[in-house]
């Protein structure tokens, strides 16, 4: 039988009220400026439909050609910030969640903080110092194909300093649960590091997120590491494939990576409960825990091709559709039904926007 509770009923019962900054993210901001793009744009810059790429110099007027726009649409986003979002207005409370991220001190930034502020998510961020502007996604949209362009600019700048000081750190101690994605081993892996050994000394719950199959594949040793702290793994099929492959798994399916990841000791070598949940967009979702022998699977609704607009953040908004539901002791199916009904609602939009709670057709598990 899978153990669906991360902690103890006394602990459940405090939890039916939320406090201030119970949820910590810390990630990489980026603003999405989307566009609709012709072939001959596609061409000048290089670039292929329906494909990601970081930004090279022979891209970087872009970002100033389509901020000049009209039609440009402007969504703070940034894999850890669109799920720490999400989880907020699921949830509908001021304050529940609390980020850190570096920004510039840019119309950009300012752009970041004023989304986050309006949602009421709890922010400090960096005011990067070098000469660096803060991170934007070029999103070219044609003919419902999505070609993105990243520049990662002032998020690789986020210092363990910074995270250190007692005004941020203050925001990690108050938290019980955290929520990283794997892009950050890139970008600040020393403070992601600390908030995760933070979370395991404490008895609070750190959520992982696999974000990329290059991850496991080209940063193997930092993957273990911070899966070796996590109480909660979420990848997608080629994310957990790409981990099957670089530990040279003889078993290539998903159900066998998800179990060995699942199975992994933790740091400090005690028995504790590793939640892994494995998604595979119009396929099932497979989960498996490291109390339970059996993986699992969940069948997943299916959108019809005409609600379909734009996949890209699906992943993110499943993560906070689980997670919502997850810290507050509903049962795992339940979870990984607003998982899915939050995938649902991103892709059914353009961007990862939020629109109004109140008149949205989001229903949440009270």
């Amino acid at each position: 039988m899978l153990n669906t509770g991360w902690m103890k009923e006394e602990k459940l019962v405090k939890m039916r009220n939320l406090p201030e900054g119970y949820v910590f993210g810390m990630g990489n901001p980026l603003l999405d400026i989307l566009v609709d793009a012709d072939d001959y744009m596609y061409e000048r810059y290089e670039l292929q439909k329906d494909n990601a790429i970081l930004a090279e110099e022979k891209h970087m007027e872009i970002y100033e050609e389509i901020q000049k726009r009209k039609d440009a649409k402007y969504v703070a986003g940034g894999a850890t910030l669109n799920t720490v979002k999400m989880i907020q207005w699921i949830l509908q409370k001021p304050f529940v969640c609390s980020y850190v991220g570096c920004i510039g001190s840019d119309l950009p930034g300012k752009y970041i903080k004023n989304d986050c502020r309006g949602l009421d998510v709890l922010t400090d961020f960096q005011i990067t110092t070098k000469p660096l502007k803060t991170g934007k996604v070029a999103i070219l949209i044609s003919e419902n194909l999505r070609s993105m362009v990243t520049y990662l600019g002032a998020a690789c700048d986020l210092s363990l300093a910074h995270i250190e000081q007692p005004h941020v750190w203050s925001l990690v101690e108050k938290a019980q649960v955290y929520y990283i994605a794997g892009f950050v081993i890139n970008t600040c892996y020393e403070g992601m590091l600390k908030v995760a050994k933070h979370s395991l000394e404490n008895g609070k719950l750190f959520c992982f997120n696999l974000s990329a199959a290059f991850l496991p594949q080209f940063n193997t040793k930092e993957v273990n590491e911070m899966i070796s702290y996590s109480g909660v793994v979420i990848g997608n099929e080629s994310e957990a494939a790409a981990f099957g492959d670089a530990h040279s798994l003889t078993d290539k399916t998903i159900h066998a990576a998800a179990r060995y990841i699942a199975d992994l000791p933790f740091v400090d070598g005690k028995k504790r409960k590793r939640l892994v949940i494995v998604t595979q967009g119009k396929d099932p979702i497979i989960y498996t825990d490291s109390t339970d022998p059996t993986v699992h699977q969940y069948v997943v609704e299916q959108l019809k091709d005409e609600e379909m607009v734009d996949t890209n953040g699906a992943g993110d908004s499943f993560a906070a559709g689980f997670i919502a539901d997850y810290i507050r002791g509903k049962p795992m199916i339940t979870s990984l039904q607003s998982g899915v009904r939050a995938a649902a609602y991103i892709i059914r939009r353009s961007g990862f926007s939020l629109g109004s709670r109140e008149s949205s057709a989001f229903k949440i598990n009270l």
